[in-house]
């Protein structure tokens, strides 16, 4: 095969990975903004698979008692454990790079395996300067309501384990907290 035929070949076959690459509908700036976030954010969070890690960057487990001091599971599905960086809760910002919850799955050897993140923007805040919710992933957060705390809006990103029923869904039924020991 000489350059020329390499040359067609790698083009003919780059085209047709680009056409058959998933593509987010509704990303904000087209699939290549989709994908440089989500890039970016698995690339600020690869070091946080280690809690120790975690907690050195400002990730904190839930305190025991709280509302968040569980395993978050439904019948069908899981969604895991939230460890929280509580300044990044307050700042009223949604960035790819920065999530305010890393979300982990119990495993049966006793430790907890990265699968998520979650941005998380207080919806109070957000409203009183705001007409619309705020968008990440070009995909608008939902609010959420949770006894004992204030709404806010949320989303997940499933970067770690796969979801198939979708990148931003709040739960995974491939994640289980059957290994939870709380």
């Amino acid at each position: 095969m000489n350059v020329t035929r390499r040359t067609a070949a790698a083009v003919l076959l780059a085209a047709a990975l680009a056409l058959a690459a998933p593509v987010s509908a509704g990303a904000a700036g087209g699939p290549s903004a989709y994908h440089q976030d989500l890039a970016a954010a698995r690339a600020a969070t690869a070091a946080m698979h280690s809690t120790d890690n975690a907690l050195e960057a400002g990730y904190l487990p839930p305190p025991d008692g709280s509302v968040l001091d569980a395993c978050i599971t439904l019948p069908d599905a899981g969604m895991g454990v939230h460890w929280v960086d509580a300044e990044a809760m307050t700042d009223n910002v949604a960035d790819p790079a920065e999530p305010e919850m890393l979300v982990y799955e119990p495993t049966a050897r006793g430790d907890l395996r990265l699968v998520a993140v979650e941005y998380v923007v207080p919806q109070a805040e957000w409203d009183a300067v705001h007409a619309d919710p705020p968008e990440l992933f070009g995909h608008e957060m939902h609010v959420v309501s949770v006894p004992t705390l204030e709404p806010f809006y949320a989303l997940h990103a499933w970067l770690f384990a796969h979801n198939p029923w979708g990148m931003h869904a709040d739960f995974n039924p491939r994640v289980t907290c059957d290994h939870w020991e709380g």
